[in-house]
């Protein structure tokens, strides 16, 4: 299944913000972890110097100080050949496993940004409505796709069916109630009205 951000429509604006932090994470040291990455998988990506995908008795005693790692064992020989359980001289990741966690995870800000970014979005958007003109015992109104293309060349971010909340007659040819809403930018409200849209407040 797709990320949520990756099913949503956005403007040019949102997207270079969203490429920007992108950027942002994967240009930090540990920007590796913000894959699915494991804590111990990271551990052994950053000290295995020559990248055979295992540390060495050297490469685990040297690593000392792991910063943003928090380490189950002391890198000394003891806890090397404690946790080499195949005794073949290196430690994979699987050997490390729960052995090592992080003390913040390397894409938590990455998350708190997208999230604030996601809310002040939304506050800036609104949700207008236009009559889809159905009748009772008659048609069925028009969709939200055929009535965007009234609103021309304002932005729309997500579209759908829905109802007033107000009583009508049951008499066959009477409104039924059944509009259509858009959600759209706040700045472009009153050009929309002036299209025959109004805010929609239930």
């Amino acid at each position: 299944m797709l990320p949520i951000f990756m099913m949503m429509n956005f403007d040019d604006d949102f997207m270079k913000k969203l490429l920007l932090i992108l950027v942002v994470a994967l240009s930090a040291p540990t920007a590796f972890a913000c894959s699915a990455m494991s804590p111990e998988s990271g551990l052994v990506y950053q000290f295995d110097k020559n990248q055979d995908g295992q540390l060495s008795r050297t490469e685990f005693i040297v690593i000392k100080k792991a910063d943003g790692y928090i380490l189950d064992f002391k890198p000394n020989k003891r806890a090397f050949n404690r946790l080499d359980s195949n005794k073949d001289g290196q430690l994979s990741s699987d050997e490390l496993s729960n052995k090592v966690d992080y003390v913040r995870h390397p894409c938590a800000n990455w998350e708190e940004a997208m999230a604030k970014m996601l809310e002040e979005e939304q506050v800036n958007r609104i949700e207008i409505y236009k009559s889809d003109d159905s009748r009772q015992c008659a048609n069925i109104g028009i969709d939200p796709k055929t009535m965007a293309k009234e609103l021309g060349d304002i932005a729309i971010y997500d579209s759908r069916k829905d109802q007033l909340d107000r009583m009508y007659p049951s008499v066959c040819g009477g409104e039924t109630g059944s509009v259509n809403v858009f959600v759209i930018d706040k700045s472009d409200l009153e050009k929309a009205k002036r299209l025959g849209f109004e805010l929609f407040d239930k």
